[in-house]
């Protein structure tokens, strides 16, 4: 958690167009728009903030 969100995107993206094997993962992303790939990324890309702040969210 808290990867870069270059990182992440990158790796979501291999997900989806199965560069990166996971059996789950494809199917998954599928119908992911860039809109919700923006918002997967900038969430988990920012947990490393909310653990530096102590937030529970």
């Amino acid at each position: 958690m808290g990867q870069k969100a270059s990182y992440l995107k990158l790796a979501l993206s291999q997900f989806q167009a199965g560069v990166r094997v996971a059996p789950m993962m494809p199917q998954m992303l599928q119908s992911w728009t860039e809109e919700d790939f923006q918002n997967v990324v900038t969430y988990i890309s920012g947990m490393r903030l909310m653990r530096a702040c102590n937030s529970d969210y």
